[in-house]
């Protein structure tokens, strides 16, 4: 078990210790959680001796959504997280108060899921602080198992508005992988995004309609949903970015498995990319 060790750098900016392979039945995975058992000093010296712990994202970065494992090994269900303060900072001094959520207790089980984090899209921050409020009973310790934080990728340039397609540039094969903000990802045949029977994405902007071809595009990062309001960035395969458009056209993703036809609601989807064949 980790104990009292607070302050956690994420070199790869993405996982915090690996992310556990939850598929397999195994409750092993579960047995070495981070664990606080003495309250110490917060970085937001207003909340005083806490229980906290600090992620370094090695820079500032654009957050987006967050997947949390709460404490899974069965004799510390008691001390997983439970009434929480989220904060969040670009030098580990000034802090942003994001707002509180209750972590969901985990049942101690070999096959453990996790559960949404908190909503940071759009947050630019190096710092994200979590702390304890309350936990599930315990009356000296708390901790986590896990925490995933998906950032956006950092920006190299922005198109202009009359990046337009002349020629429709037809798919014999529409390919499409997904991956969920859970970390799973599912693969699509006959993919359907927005005029794929053209070989085309159509993203709208201030100055109307754009048309890119699926060669062109490296991933879609889906930013912010509301109904079928939503924005988004496409990163082209030069490294190129087209940033914040908004569309009303749909709001899902539509393909074959080997099940059967799927629809993914944007609001599960944290990227997904095209091929054309």
């Amino acid at each position: 078990m980790k104990s009292d060790r607070f302050i956690v750098v994420l070199a790869v900016c993405i996982f915090l210790m690996g992310c556990r392979d939850t598929s397999k039945p195994d409750d092993k995975v579960w047995l070495d959680p981070w664990m606080s058992c003495t309250k110490t000093p917060n970085p937001k010296s207003v909340y005083g001796d806490t229980h906290w712990i600090q992620y370094d994202l090695g820079s500032v970065r654009t957050l987006s959504k967050s997947w949390v494992w709460n404490a899974n090994d069965k004799k510390y269900l008691h001390r997983g997280f439970k009434e929480v303060k989220i904060d969040h900072s670009k030098d580990g001094k000034k802090w942003n108060y994001h707002g509180e959520m209750t972590f969901p207790q985990a049942r101690g089980d070999a096959i453990y899921a996790g559960f949404p984090g908190p909503d940071l899209s759009a947050v630019e921050a190096r710092y994200v602080l979590l702390t304890a409020v309350s936990n599930y009973g315990d009356s000296d310790c708390a901790g986590l198992t896990e925490v995933k934080f998906n950032l956006m990728p950092a920006e190299v340039a922005i198109l202009p508005d009359s990046l337009i397609e002349d020629d429709d540039h037809p798919c014999e094969e529409i390919m499409g992988m997904v991956y969920l903000q859970d970390g799973e990802k599912v693969e699509l045949s006959d993919f359907e995004p927005h005029h794929s029977y053209r070989g085309l994405y159509q993203i709208e902007t201030k100055n109307g309609w754009v048309d890119i071809p699926f060669i062109d595009i490296g991933k879609v990062y889906i930013k912010h949903v509301e109904g079928n309001h939503f924005t988004y960035d496409v990163r082209l395969k030069d490294g190129r970015l087209l940033k914040g458009f908004s569309n009303v056209f749909r709001n899902f993703v539509d393909g074959e498995t080997s099940e059967g036809n799927q629809v993914i609601e944007y609001t599960e989807i944290e990227y997904f990319t095209i091929s054309c064949g």
